[in-house]
């Protein structure tokens, strides 16, 4: 909170605690909008649609709480400022769980800051890391050329001898991969895997079909 004392003014936190650490993202409201940006550069959080989405419900909140701070100062009632104020320090609470980081809370309504911690043994998860498109790519391509030349050779050597074992074994494939590919695309690091191995699937089926429609 900012304490006033003559002309000197002084951050607290919202325990009454001094500033043991620096925010890592600011809120406030600005023009009926929500505000979120990090201290540190100053970038704007994108609440909806972006790299750094917030949980849906968050952003709806915060788009709502923006608004009502816009409509109680365009209509100077005090008797709605307190309720207003303390519902977005809740906000900035629940945004701290969201980020797991400190947040700095501008009141738009009263005179204070307030810095707002996430609660410990918060496990929520953080604002998107960048992703890994060079180890990422690697992994993939790592991945895939096995499949593709494994799958090609197959496909290619059944396709002379038996059509109809040709078409099983795409059935096979297909049945056999798909379940894995798609768990393992939700997953963060073996999604690089999955992606390489639909890659490599999509590559033999590729050659096939050139070499179906080529001179036989």
């Amino acid at each position: 909170m900012i304490q006033h004392t003559g002309h000197r003014t002084s951050l607290r936190d919202d325990n009454g605690a001094g500033w043991p650490r620096v925010a890592r993202v600011e809120l406030r409201a600005q023009g009926g909008r929500p505000v979120v940006r990090r201290v540190s550069d100053g970038t704007l959080v994108e609440i909806e649609g972006g790299r750094d989405r917030l949980p849906p419900d968050l952003a709806a909140s915060l788009r709502e709480w923006a608004e009502v701070v816009e409509a109680v100062c365009a209509h100077e009632e005090p008797g709605n400022r307190a309720l207003v104020s303390e519902r977005g320090r809740r906000l900035a609470h629940r945004l701290a769980r969201a980020t797991r980081s400190r947040v700095r809370y501008v009141d738009p309504l009263v005179d204070r800051v307030v810095l707002v911690s996430a609660p410990a043994g918060t496990f929520a998860p953080t604002l998107a890391e960048p992703v890994p498109w060079a180890t990422g790519l690697t992994a993939s391509t790592l991945t895939g050329g096995p499949v593709a030349v494994g799958l090609s050779w197959l496909f290619l050597d059944l396709l002379t001898d038996n059509p109809f074992a040709l078409l099983v074994a795409n059935l096979v494939v297909v049945g056999g991969l798909a379940p894995a590919v798609l768990l393992l695309s939700r997953r963060a690091v073996w999604r690089w895997v999955a992606y390489g191995v639909a890659g490599g699937v999509l590559v033999s089926w590729f050659i096939l079909v050139v070499s179906l429609l080529g001179p036989r």
